[in-house]
This record gives C-alpha cells, structure tokens and sequence, in this order.
C-alpha cells in the first residue's frame, strides 16, 4: 500500500485490476479530457498493455516513492486510479486523479488526491504540488478548488496543449 485515507487507499497495479479498470477507462466520458490526445481503451487486452506500462513506470519512480497507483475502497473496490509524479520534461511534480463515472460524485477524488499530496510532502518532501487541467473539466476544477489549491492561470507547458494550471505548498 502507497497510502490510506479514511475511505481509501491507493496501491500498485494488479493484472486482477484488468476488468474493473477496461470499464473505467473504456468509458468515453472518463477519459475525454485525459492525455494529449484522449482515447478510450478498446479492448482488455489493450487495457492489460496499458497495466503493463504503469507497472513498468511505477518500478522506475519507486525509489522516488511518486507514481500511478490503483485507488480502491477499503473493501477493494476499484474506484479509480491516483498520481504523483513528476510532469513532463519538467521537474516540477503533478497531482491527478481519475475515477470510474459509477464512483463519481462521492468525494473519492478529493480524498484520493488529499491523500497524495499528504503523501508527497510527507513521504516525498516535496515542498509544491501541482494539478494540470483541461479548461472544460469543471469536476476536476472543482477538485482542485476544494483541495485549497491555488489557481495559477493557464499554461502551455505540458502535454502539449494550455492547462489550467494551480499549485499548493507544504
């Protein structure tokens, strides 16, 4: 275990997380606002490809403690998935987080990424976090704001297209 909230923990990737996570990440609404270009995953196999590589990543940044981890309720269920890592081609390390469209709306993000940064500041020692997000995905916003984050304006320095891009501290 990476770490544990009150309802949650984040984890390393299981193949056994393969079925829960196509129904996640097959979803066209989940993953619209995802990546550079977003694409919803078209096949379980694709889907354990996709496992594969985080795992893969996940060994990489071990000793760094950051990653992408599975997020499940304290009874296994599989909600979603949360990250710390560093952003691209840039030292700076980003908080995100992604959920099932069944598991949204309960807090689960929030709590997930509430989780993270404790653990990055805690575990890590990082002094500032940051969250990368698409202008129209109000939800993960909303997120953010509730978090305490500040917002820092729009930028075009990751993933190749502009971000809304807000920060928090140690």
């Amino acid at each position: 275990m990476i770490f544990e909230t009150e309802r949650l923990r984040a984890r390393e990737w299981s193949y056994d997380d393969v079925d829960a996570l196509y129904a996640i990440y097959s979803d066209p609404a989940v993953v619209r606002f995802l990546g550079s270009v977003p694409m919803p995953v078209e096949s379980l196999d694709a889907m354990r490809e996709r496992v594969t590589g985080w795992m893969a990543r996940n060994d990489a940044t071990r000793a760094d403690r950051m990653g992408f981890w599975a997020l499940e309720t304290h009874d296994g269920t599989l909600v979603g998935a949360t990250l710390l890592k560093p952003l691209p081609d840039a030292e700076e390390v980003e908080v995100g987080w992604h959920l099932g469209t069944a598991f949204q709306g309960r807090g689960y993000a929030t709590e997930g990424a509430r989780g993270a940064i404790r653990h990055g500041f805690e575990t890590v020692g990082l002094a500032t976090i940051h969250a990368v997000i698409v202008k129209e995905n109000e939800p993960s916003l909303a997120v953010a704001r509730r978090l305490g984050m500040t917002y820092e304006g729009p930028t075009d320095r990751f993933y190749g297209r502009t971000l809304e891009l807000f920060t928090t501290k140690s």
